[in-house]
C-alpha cells in the first residue's frame, strides 16, 4: 500500500470513529445536561402588578392586585425574590448573617459608637460579608479623629451570641474572626434576604417578572416584597 492510500485510509477511519462518537453522545448527553422536555418554561402572558398579600402558604401566595384582582402566586424555584423591611430583635438568630455601617479601627477592633442599625442579609458575591470599605460614607465630620485609624467600613458576619445591646459575630478575614458589637439603646433591625420565612399576610409585594397562565395562576421569576411595619408591643 502506497503512503498516499495509507494516509487515505486513516483519515477516513477518524472519519468514522468522529461520526460513531457523535452519534452516541446525541444518544447518551452528559449527566446534568438539558435536554428536550425538561425544566419546560410555564406558559402564557407576561405579568407584573404590585398588590397586597392576603394569604401566605409555603411558596404558594394569594395576591390581591391594586385594581382589586385575586391570583394565585406560586415561586419558581430559581426565583430571585428580595424580602425587605424591618423586623423586631427576636429575628437576630445564632446563624444569621447581618452587616452595620460603622467607624472601625481594625488594628484595636475597636467599633466607635454603639450600632445604631443593622440588617440582616443573605451574602453573595456582590454582597459579601466581612470588613468593606465604606466609600460613600462621608468622614470630614470634626468630632472623627481620623488619625486614631478609624475608618468608615461595612461589616458584615454571623451571629454568634445576641443579649441585650451586646452582639458578638464572626467576621471573614479577621484574625481572630469573632467581634464584639455594642447596640444603641434603640437599635433597628432591617432585613434584606433571599427567601420567603419572614413573608405574612398583609406584607406588600411588586412582582417584576412572571408569567400568567389561564387559570389565574401566575408563576414568579423576580419579586420584591415589602414586609409590614412590626406592630410595636403593647405597654404593661
Amino acid at each position: 500500500m502506497s503512503v498516499r492510500s495509507q494516509l487515505l485510509f486513516v483519515l477516513g477511519s477518524a472519519a468514522m470513529l468522529a461520526a460513531c462518537t457523535t452519534s452516541l453522545s446525541a444518544q447518551n448527553p452528559p449527566r446534568g445536561a438539558h435536554q428536550p422536555g425538561q425544566d419546560k418554561k410555564p406558559q402564557g402572558e407576561r405579568f407584573h402588578g404590585k398588590g397586597v398579600l392576603e394569604s401566605v402558604k409555603s411558596d404558594q401566595m394569594t395576591l390581591t392586585t391594586t385594581d382589586g384582582q385575586s391570583l394565585v402566586l406560586k415561586f419558581q424555584k430559581s426565583a430571585n425574590v428580595h424580602v425587605v423591611g424591618t423586623v423586631t430583635p427576636e429575628e437576630l438568630h445564632r446563624g444569621k448573617t447581618v452587616q452595620f455601617n460603622a467607624m472601625f479601627d481594625k488594628k484595636t477592633r475597636r467599633i466607635k459608637d454603639p450600632v445604631k442599625k443593622l440588617t440582616i442579609f443573605t451574602p453573595s458575591k456582590d454582597q459579601p460579608a466581612g470588613v468593606i470599605p465604606d466609600t460613600a460614607a462621608k468622614t470630614d465630620d470634626d468630632s472623627i479623629d481620623l488619625h486614631a485609624n478609624w475608618k468608615p467600613c461595612i461589616i458584615g458576619g454571623s451571629i454568634q451570641t445576641f443579649a441585650g445591646q451586646k452582639l458578638s459575630i464572626n467576621v471573614p478575614g479577621l484574625t481572630p474572626s469573632r467581634l464584639k458589637v455594642d447596640l444603641a439603646d434603640d437599635f433597628q433591625v432591617n432585613v434584606d434576604v433571599s427567601d420567603l420565612h419572614l413573608v405574612k399576610a398583609g406584607d406588600k409585594i411588586d412582582v417584576r417578572k412572571a408569567v400568567k397562565s389561564d387559570d389565574d395562576v401566575v408563576h414568579v421569576m423576580e419579586a420584591t416584597i415589602r414586609l409590614a411595619k412590626p406592630k410595636k408591643a403593647e405597654s404593661q
